[in-house]
């Protein structure tokens, strides 16, 4: 009889491992200091790319953009969808993912043709378009773009403001090549507008520019890729309607719509033209109307549109006008449309803002105006 318990007592044992194994919080430590590729918060949900190459995916899943062959339900915890992965774009509605071997995968909403598949419907998993030999991708909202190996732009979706720099207004329904544009090494996509940077560090900006957001001095839109504000430029981030540039000095620079506290130091609610913010910074990130920047020194400085707490100043529904210091030992971070995630250099992951749609992958769906460690990883 005490063997058959201590058989017993044994298998409990093992269920009881079993489930503790299998929880997040338990998935996040068993591997201590967990690293990652790349971080991605577009829109209202989160992306996460490990050490290995897998994608998680979590948060709003109204059109199945998570991957895991379910839509209309918010998913809670990061859901493994993908393997082999190099970089994660978020669109607002949609989620592409580019492979180590160069091929695209697309998958949520598929209204305007923005999945690039030829179809309009929903996609609820990982799907591949046929690119081959990409070494970038960068999804709008409802558009997208794709930088090839030999510095060809490939592009897709909306395109009722010309953000995909094809000469006209009709919608891509599946890639096409960027005529007489070559030699690109960087590219992103805002709302209705494009920027891309060429291997001599000049701009090229196409689509929309009711806010300025070409940076040319007007409120013209260009159908096509016309010549950039600035020189000498290593990345490029854009929201919803306004741009932030960094040079290879350090220096940031952003121009575009300001009504929500986007542009420091500019007191007109748009602007042209470039204007200087600060510099010493290696990363910068952009979400909707809010908007981050790195330090050498490894300090996360956070601004503009704040209604939710996504500038993490430990309020919300105030607008941040100058750069604040939120965050210390930082290694990389992404702005969504109104939360903000970020990881230290001891692999602790950070969440702050917008939680509706457990984006934060925190269970309880406020805003949380401060960062909190999202126990999951």
């Amino acid at each position: 009889m005490r063997m058959i318990h201590k058989k017993i007592r044994y298998l409990i044992l093992c269920l009881v491992l079993f489930i503790f194994a299998c929880t997040p919080d338990a998935f996040a430590t068993q591997e201590g200091a967990r690293q990652y590729r790349q971080l991605e918060a577009a829109g209202n949900h989160t992306s996460i790319i490990d050490a290995g190459g897998s994608l998680y995916v979590w948060g709003n899943n109204e059109y199945g953009q998570v991957g895991n062959r379910s839509y209309r339900k918010d998913w809670a915890w990061p859901e493994k969808v993908l393997n082999g992965v190099q970089q994660v774009s978020n669109g607002f509605y949609s989620t592409v993912a580019l492979k180590r071997d160069g091929t695209v995968y697309t998958w949520g909403r598929g209204s305007h043709y923005r999945l690039g598949n030829g179809k309009d419907g929903i996609i609820d998993f990982p799907k591949s378009i046929g690119l081959k030999d990409i070494v970038q991708i960068a999804a709008g909202d409802d558009h997208c773009l794709a930088l090839d190996v030999q510095g060809h732009i490939f592009v897709w979706g909306r395109n009722q403001k010309g953000q995909l720099g094809i000469g006209n207004t009709n919608n891509g329904k599946k890639p096409q090549q960027l005529k007489n544009v070559e030699d690109v090494v960087y590219i992103a996509a805002g709302d209705y507008f494009s920027a891309a940077i060429l291997r001599d560090g000049s701009m090229l900006l196409w689509g929309d520019n009711y806010d300025g957001e070409l940076g040319d001095g007007t409120r013209t839109a260009s159908l096509v890729p016309i010549k950039g504000p600035l020189e000498n430029v290593a990345q490029i981030a854009v929201g919803d309607n306004y741009i932030a540039a960094l040079t290879k000095e350090g220096e940031l620079f952003m121009w575009g719509c300001n009504d929500q506290g986007q542009i420091p130091n500019c007191v007109e609610l748009q602007s042209c033209e470039p204007v200087f913010i600060m510099e010493n910074i290696v990363q910068i990130n952009t979400g909707d109307r809010h908007m981050g920047a790195l330090d050498a020194d490894g300090v996360l400085w956070m601004w503009g549109s704040n209604d939710h707490g996504q500038t993490g100043n430990g309020s919300t529904g105030n607008i941040t006008t100058q750069p604040y210091p939120v965050l210390s030992d930082v290694v990389d971070f992404a702005c969504g449309y109104a939360h903000t995630i970020a990881c230290t250099s001891d692999g602790i992951l950070y969440g702050w803002g917008r939680n509706e749609h457990r984006q934060l992958a925190l269970r309880e769906q406020v805003d949380i105006p401060t960062p909190t460690q999202i126990k999951p990883f």
